[in-house]
């Protein structure tokens, strides 16, 4: 049904790069632990996603006829954000859209304070790797670091 919803989206929006759905989270005991709030609208979705908390980008599916056959490279240095530097490279050839329903469940574990100060330096250059995107408007550095823990 999520495919589905989700291809029925992409194919009346020819314009939308990404079509994310709204997460819910368990715990490793599979007991729920809360729901997504994610914008639907592109504008909200792109303003947040170096800080996160605007999609839940394991549950997009894109549009790949809208970008460039290699703009999809992954790199080894943004491993803890990964995703959000492929997102981040992908608003600049089309909307993004996140659906209303819950179609996703995401495994969510404590994190440890340790594990986010170890990832900061990923954070960082991440945030210098945007600042260099033509329609992206960086956020300020310091505005990532409360939001800097979340889920996606």
């Amino acid at each position: 049904m999520r495919f589905q919803l989700q291809i029925e989206y992409l194919l009346s929006n020819p314009k939308t790069v990404a079509v994310g759905t709204q997460s819910v989270y368990i715990n490793t005991k599979d007991k729920k632990k809360g729901e997504s709030s994610f914008p639907t609208e592109h504008e909200l979705i792109s303003k947040n996603l170096l800080p996160g908390g605007s999609m839940q980008f394991e549950s997009a599916l894109i549009n790949r006829s809208l970008f460039p056959k290699d703009l999809l490279k992954f790199s080894i240095t943004s491993k803890n954000f990964i995703l959000r530097e492929q997102f981040l490279k992908l608003a600049n050839y089309g909307q993004l859209a996140n659906l209303p329903q819950f179609l996703h469940f995401k495994r969510v574990v404590e994190n440890k304070a340790d594990s986010k100060l170890k990832a900061l330096p990923n954070l960082v250059k991440l945030w210098v790797k945007s600042t260099a995107l033509e329609e992206y408007e960086t956020p300020s550095l310091r505005s990532l670091l409360p939001g800097f823990g979340q889920t996606n």
